[in-house]
């Protein structure tokens, strides 16, 4: 499922980035990796959770960062969101995974600096 975390990701950074619309971002990746009906809701869970609640995952993230949000990569910010969303609002997903997973994500990625503080904000 961590690669379907790395999907979400770039699917909400063709969102935020390129001003994509998500049904055709997501639909495009899902079809690109092949993924299976599993995987393919996992994702569209992620994507669509973070969509919807980003004002919320948004305030959460100001009240554990000492960064300001606007401060915050735009990488960074999401995994950030991907991670609080996984915490709050999906059951099914155990928190030391979503920390976890969240922190991997990031050094994927080459956020090494940004691991630390994604762990730190996502423990709190």
């Amino acid at each position: 499922m961590s690669n379907s975390r790395n999907i979400a990701l770039n699917v909400l950074l063709k969102i935020e980035q390129d001003d994509a619309y998500s049904n055709i971002a997501l639909n495009n990746a899902i079809k690109e990796n092949k993924l299976n009906q599993l995987d393919a809701s996992f994702v569209s869970a992620l994507v669509y959770g973070v969509l919807e609640h980003q004002i919320t995952l948004d305030y959460i993230l100001r009240q554990y960062s000492k960064i300001p949000i606007r401060k915050i990569e735009i990488k960074t910010k999401i995994i950030l969101r991907l991670g609080i969303l996984q915490l709050l609002f999906m059951d099914k997903v155990p928190e030391s995974a979503a920390v976890n997973e969240s922190v991997n994500l990031a050094k994927k990625h080459k956020l090494q600096k940004s691991s630390g503080f994604i762990n730190g904000v996502l423990r709190s």
